[in-house]
């Protein structure tokens, strides 16, 4: 959601508690919790996924000096990086199971070497990589809901012939 409402919160906070209160509207509602990971000072890297296979870049999206969220919505800077080896293997096993379930496009987060999110629902960051890269996702994406089209085609007129 652009970076709204994440907070970074300090066990020894003395406002830990009010902010926890706030949020979760006195224990009514859930809220999202993960460890501060150092590594944002590097990026929040976007990672895609198009029909099990990622992309070999990413986007790096870093923090400004006066905010702690790595989201472009949020003032972040972003930068164009070619996939890591560690990146790489964790996100071809996550594409591997989403291909599995259907998910043609995602987006995974990773921060250092953490996954930090699974987004299928808006996986933003494909004309970033397309301005530095001119790798064209979008494209990439249309092809392989075409070939999946074929695929059930050929598999309706095959059931229908028998």
């Amino acid at each position: 959601m652009g970076g709204s409402s994440i907070f970074r919160i300090k066990d020894s906070d003395k406002n830990k508690a009010v902010i926890l209160e706030t949020l979760t509207k006195h224990q009514t509602s859930y809220i999202m919790v993960q460890d501060y990971q150092e590594a944002i000072s590097q990026g929040d890297k976007r990672v895609l996924i198009v029909d099990g296979n990622p992309i070999k870049y990413v986007l790096a999206r870093i923090p400004s000096d006066s905010d702690n969220r790595g989201n472009l919505a949020a003032g972040a800077t972003s930068e164009v990086r070619e996939i890591t080896d560690v990146e790489y293997k964790m996100v071809k096993k996550i594409g591997k199971k989403l291909k599995k379930q259907g998910v043609m496009l995602a987006g995974i987060d990773v921060i250092g070497d953490k996954l930090t999110e699974i987004n299928i629902t808006s996986p933003t960051c494909m004309r970033e990589i397309y301005k530095a890269t001119k790798i064209n996702i979008a494209s990439l994406l249309m092809q392989a809901v075409e070939e999946k089209i074929i695929e059930m085609k050929e598999e309706v007129l095959s059931d229908f012939e028998k």
